[in-house]
């Protein structure tokens, strides 16, 4: 019984962990086709993908992913793209953390989560050129075959060329673009619209994690979480199991008692001591084992400072006898100069002498010739003793410059005999240096080996000890069977608190989801400098006396319509952002309501888009508004201001951005200027669902080939082409693919239809056999980005689609 309860245990340890270190991630979001290469082996992505270590993600032609790893890291990954989990590890109780991914190809984009926070050198981007260290970060990847292109977007960024090791830090705001023909980091400036591709095709319109760099004109109105249900029918399987057994363990334990139980009582203290001594030998055993360690780290210390020691002073020597050997050279050369200057001395003065003494011979015995001959002869024997001392003098010359050279020769031949002899000797030297070290150390490495072979026999005769108080242990196992069998269901019960806790995290997680129409991004509140006007005025709201009045005294009357509002924002400065705001009020019913309330403010949220606003010069009370568009053209606000002649406004009010007239005012819903669609001869292809919806009998289902209401297919798909540039039916190729209707078969609804430029709506028509009614739609962005809209149509055979449906400009 004992030996079954602890091979239970051990399994469901086992399997514990084994769950817990090999899932690191599941995906939250997918559109498309992908895949996982595991060991070898290709499985089809899903929504309810589990990714382990060391899996492969692939994506095909308009594919998109999103990853949401243990820590709350997020990384989406585009069509066409090649990711992998190299290497994670999230252990914050024991402060254990890793986190390695390869971009291979494609676009990503990775928003760090808490290992990014708790320990960021450990968090490690890698492409084929680039090594990528974070510091609490969002990070935007484009790799292609020839060229790599690495955004930080939030925080800091350490990119590291992996060809030419040279390392640069990029900002927030900054990019850097590598290639195989260029190794030097260049960091630029990101531009407005270096993104915008890029964001198209990782954006995921059903994101289901907070991700706020996206395009936030492709979000969701209702999420969902799909429960990975073979990890609860596992956990189910794994709780009958511990049940079962649980049960075994404590009717065995009951009988024992029962038979036996004076022999228990008699055991009990044996069994206690021997658990006692049990410990003891643990303890022991792993003292042991750390005595081991120290034995080896010990011994290899020992040889890196006999290493360090002998390098250092073969370097000492080797430098002693650079100095000696420079010296003895220079000593040498100056000895042969001296001696050859010596040698050249004595030879002129030797060769000088020898032919001033010829000369003196030859002279006289000429003079006595000279004496004899004739007066006619004495000129020509003049001449022919000073041609005797002229060559005398050159031959004292020659040899003179021959003993200088003889002298120069020997002096350069002692100076390489000198340096050749101290190079040996250094050789020689370091030679003896190197058996000394290599002595020394082989002693070392025999008592590190002499120590670890003790240690190991401690090791061994505690285990022996161990398996002789092994069959005391079995007895108290089985009588604590019970009890272990009441922990672990309490601990199992306990983990699945917390995991259910968890569940609800993360479901509150990624259920943040961000309104369509606030959709100005906080990298352009972040990194604009420029200053801008608004203005606009109360007309969008109707008069209510509790929300949307005027008020002088206890009598509230509508606010005028030529009450107009407009401010100055700063976009680039820290603090006082807003300035010179101004609320006029005039033409109202009693004179004494005209009044001007003034206000100034800052940016309270960039991420959301949100300002305060607060009284000055005499006015007080305060307001917030919000910044609508990708550059944020508009504005909607509320304000509760009273001003210094005690006059009191409170409502909702709307602005532009730069300019403002009433008959082009720019509203929340509609933020495509007419001017793109009056200016623009471009043909564009809109393509989406209807999955954003929830399914609703009433206005959000598909009437099946059987008559009946279900829920729209999640692969139902819309698209249309839409040519900007025609004068009519600017709406063509339209089709809804109803990829099973209730019997396994297909239907194509088609249309066709016209732009409204004023309004930025649209109309569309059934054509061919497909019938219905009144189907719309409306363009957002400024520049088009998304097509939203409602449609009934039917098949010929009465097959019915009605519902919303959202687009994104291809």
């Amino acid at each position: 019984m004992a030996t079954s309860i602890k091979k239970f245990i051990l399994i469901t340890l086992l399997l514990f962990t084994s769950s817990l270190f090999a899932n690191v991630a599941k995906v939250v979001a997918l559109k498309g086709d992908a895949s996982i290469v595991r060991n070898d082996t290709t499985i089809k992505l899903d929504g309810n993908s589990i990714i382990e270590k060391q899996d492969v993600i692939i994506t095909k032609d308009n594919t998109k992913v999103q990853l949401l790893f243990k820590d709350e890291t997020i990384i989406s990954i585009g069509e066409n793209s090649s990711f992998q989990v190299n290497d994670y590890l999230y252990d914050e109780k024991n402060q254990k953390f890793e986190a390695k991914f390869d971009m291979f190809k494609g676009t990503f984009r990775t928003i760090t989560g808490k290992i990014g926070k708790l320990a960021p050198e450990k968090f490690n981007l890698e492409t084929k050129s680039a090594s990528i260290g974070i510091r609490g970060t969002q990070i935007v990847m484009n790799l292609s075959k020839d060229n790599e292109q690495i955004f930080c977007t939030e925080g800091k960024i350490l990119v590291t060329n992996l060809t030419s090791k040279e390392s640069s830090f990029v900002n927030s705001g900054e990019f850097v673009s590598l290639d195989s023909t260029n190794t030097k980091i260049d960091v630029k400036k990101i531009k407005p619209n270096d993104l915008k591709i890029i964001n198209n095709t990782i954006t995921i319109q059903n994101n289901l994690a907070t991700d706020t760099i996206s395009n936030s004109s492709e979000t969701t109105e209702d999420t969902t979480i799909n429960t990975n249900q073979s990890e609860v029918a596992q956990t189910t399987t794994t709780n009958e199991s511990n049940n079962n057994d649980n049960q075994t363990a404590k009717i065995a334990a009951t009988e024992t008692e029962s038979s036996d139980q004076a022999a228990a009582d008699a055991a009990a203290k044996i069994v206690t001591q021997a658990a006692a001594d049990a410990e003891q030998a643990r303890i022991a055993a792993e003292q042991a084992a750390q005595a081991a360690a120290d034995a080896e780290a010990a011994r290899i210390a020992a040889e890196q400072a006999t290493q360090a020691a002998a390098d250092a002073e073969a370097a000492r020597i080797a430098a002693e006898q650079a100095t000696q050997a420079a010296a003895d050279a220079e000593a040498a050369r100056i000895a042969a100069e001296q001696a050859a200057q010596a040698a050249a001395d004595t030879a002129a003065e030797q060769a000088a002498a020898d032919a001033a003494q010829a000369a003196q011979a030859t002279a006289d015995a000429a003079a006595d010739a000279a004496a004899q001959l004739a007066a006619q002869e004495k000129i020509a024997a003049q001449a022919a003793a000073n041609a005797i001392i002229a060559q005398a003098a050159a031959d004292a010359a020659d040899a003179k410059t021959a003993a200088e050279e003889a002298a120069a020769a020997q002096a350069a031949a002692d100076a390489e005999a000198t340096r050749i002899a101290a190079e040996q000797a250094a050789a020689q030297q370091a030679l003896n240096d190197a058996a000394a070290a290599q002595a020394a150390a082989q002693t070392a490495e025999e008592k590190a080996a002499a120590d670890l072979a003790a240690a190991q026999a401690a090791a061994a005769q505690i285990a022996a000890d161990e398996a002789a108080i092994q069959a005391a242990a079995d007895a108290e196992a089985a009588r604590i069977a019970a009890e272990q069998a009441t922990a672990a269901q309490a601990a199992a019960d306990a983990e699945a608190a917390r995991i259910a806790a968890e569940q609800v995290a993360l479901e509150e997680l990624l259920t943040k989801t961000v309104s369509l129409f606030q959709i100005t991004p906080e990298t352009y509140i972040e990194n604009n400098n420029s200053v801008a006007k608004y203005t606009g005025n109360f007309n969008n709201a109707e008069y209510d006396s509790e929300n949307q009045y005027l008020k002088k005294a206890y009598i509230p009357i509508k606010i005028p319509q030529s009450t107009t509002i407009s401010m100055d924002i700063d976009f680039g400065a820290s603090k006082d952002q807003i300035s010179n705001g101004k609320i006029k009020v005039t033409n109202t019913p009693l004179a004494y309501y005209d009044t001007t309330f003034e206000f100034n403010g800052n940016i309270k949220n960039a991420k959301k888009g949100e300002l305060e606003i607060n009284g000055t010069n005499g006015t007080t009370g305060d307001g917030s508004a919000y910044l609508y568009g990708d550059e944020a053209q508009a504005m909607k606000g509320e304000v509760d201001l009273k001003s210094a002649n005690s006059i009191q406004i409170k409502g909702e009010f709307e602005a532009n951005k730069e300019s403002f007239e009433d008959e082009e005012f720019i509203t929340i819903d509609d933020i495509t200027p007419e001017s793109y669609f009056d200016n623009n001869n471009s043909i564009a292809t809109y393509k989406g669902n209807f999955n954003n919806y929830a399914y609703d009998s009433g206005k959000q289902y598909l009437l099946n080939i059987n008559s009946e209401k279900v829920q729209i297919p999640t692969n139902t798909s819309i698209s249309m082409d839409v040519d900007f540039g025609s004068a009519s039916n600017q709406i063509s190729n339209g089709a809804i693919n109803l990829k099973d209707v209730g019997d396994g078969t297909s239907r194509t609804l088609t249309f066709d239809g016209d732009i409204n430029k004023s309004n930025s709506t649209f109309d569309i028509s059934p054509t061919g056999t497909t019938i219905g009614g009144q189907n719309s739609g409306t363009f957002y962005g400024s520049e088009a980005d998304i097509a939203q809209g409602k449609v009934i149509m039917q098949s010929s055979d009465n097959v019915q689609i009605n519902g919303s449906f959202d687009t994104t400009k291809q």
